[in-house]
């Protein structure tokens, strides 16, 4: 039971960091300085439903396709792991991956219409970008049961239910949105994705040092 308590904590901490939840937010808000309170919601209502079906969609189907292609999923961690630690990385220099998303989405406001925008870029690729891509494909592949991949989908619907939350409470115009809170958040959230970056790829090299031994017993047998 602690164990699955400890993978639903360990995946809602990955999605929340993955997804950049407290940049994401704001860069939301500065894109729509013309609409109401109202018409951010429904935006954002429209772009959760997106960004859930996207990423399910991956996590469902990123083993088959790994397997169709001959991929193991040690190799996808390693790769998954290279390319979370770029997007950490980026994030504690303070350089925001979504930078020339936001100066499109400030420059061109409303020229677009709301559904537009929830779908792109909202949804794809700044809440289910490559890097909560990879990351969830991860985490289910590491749930040690069937209670704790029934757990992973539960914490995804729990993850994003928070996010619309959250998104609720800064388009009526929260005060604790501070600048100095969003860079320091920023930057912890970069640090502790690089350090799983770096984890799921030992656990990668790990994996084919294994699979690496188990093939070469067999061979000498």
């Amino acid at each position: 039971m602690i164990s699955a308590f400890s993978y639903f904590i360990e995946t809602f901490a990955t999605l929340f960091v993955a997804t950049g939840t407290l940049s994401v937010i704001p860069l939301f808000i500065s894109m729509t300085p013309e609409y109401s309170a109202e018409e951010r919601m429904k935006t954002v209502r429209t772009a959760i439903f997106v960004a859930v079906g996207v990423l399910l969609f991956f996590v469902l189907t990123g083993q088959y396709f790994f397997d169709f292609l001959g991929i193991s999923m040690d190799s996808f961690r390693i790769a998954g792991g290279i390319l979370i630690f770029v997007i950490g990385f980026d994030m504690l220099r303070s350089q925001d991956p979504n930078d020339n998303i936001k100066k499109e989405g400030i420059s061109s406001k409303k020229a677009g219409s709301s559904k537009d925008l929830a779908i792109t870029p909202l949804a794809v690729p700044m809440m289910v970008g490559p890097g909560c891509i990879s990351a969830s494909i991860l985490r289910k592949a590491e749930a040690a049961n069937q209670f704790e991949t029934i757990l992973f989908f539960v914490c995804v619907f729990v993850f994003f239910a928070a996010f619309y939350i959250l998104f609720h409470f800064a388009s009526n115009g929260a005060k604790w949105l501070r600048p100095m809170v969003l860079r320091l958040s920023y930057r912890l959230s970069g640090l502790v994705l690089t350090a799983m970056a770096i984890q799921f790829i030992i656990d990668g090299f790990l994996g084919i040092r294994v699979s690496l031994a188990a093939a070469a017993k067999l061979a000498v047998q």
